[in-house]
C-alpha cells in the first residue's frame, strides 16, 4: 500500500458511522437550542420596557397561564441563559465528535459516506424506489 493509512475493520467502520450520527443528532439539538434562545431573546426584549405589573400570558405546557411582566420576565432570562450554558456544552462535545472522526478519517481510509447533494448512501440519483 503506497498511503500510511489503514484499511478499516468493521468495529472502525461502526464507530465511524456512530460518530456520523451522534454529530447529526448534536447539530440539530444545537439548531434547536439555539431557535429557543433567539425566541426569547425576542420576548425578553419586548418585555423589558414594559411595566411589571402589567398582565402577561406564558404558556406552561400546553396551557396559558397569566402571570404579570414582573413575573415572567426573570424566568424567561433563567430560561435563555439555561439556554446559552447548554449550546456551550453541546458545542464542545460537538468538538470533541468532530476531532475524533478526523482522528479516524486521517488515520483509516474512510470517507464521507454520501453521495451527490448529501444524498443517502448507495442511494443514486436515478432510482426511484419502485419495486415492479
Amino acid at each position: 500500500m503506497s498511503s500510511s493509512k489503514l484499511e478499516p475493520d468493521a468495529n472502525v467502520r461502526t464507530e465511524y458511522a456512530q460518530l456520523r450520527t451522534e454529530l447529526q443528532q448534536l447539530y440539530a439539538k444545537l439548531a434547536a437550542l439555539d431557535a429557543d434562545k433567539s425566541e426569547h431573546q425576542l420576548v425578553v426584549n419586548q418585555l423589558k420596557d414594559l411595566p411589571s405589573d402589567r398582565r402577561a400570558w406564558m404558556q406552561v405546557g400546553g396551557s396559558l397561564c397569566q402571570q404579570t411582566v414582573g413575573d415572567v420576565l426573570p424566568v424567561l432570562q433563567s430560561n435563555m441563559n439555561s439556554a446559552s450554558e447548554s449550546i456551550a456544552k453541546l458545542t464542545e462535545q460537538l468538538e470533541k465528535v468532530e476531532a475524533r472522526l478526523n482522528e479516524l478519517s486521517s488515520k483509516y481510509t474512510l470517507e464521507m459516506a454520501q453521495g451527490p447533494a448529501g444524498s443517502a448512501p448507495g442511494a443514486s440519483s436515478g432510482q426511484t424506489g419502485l419495486l415492479a
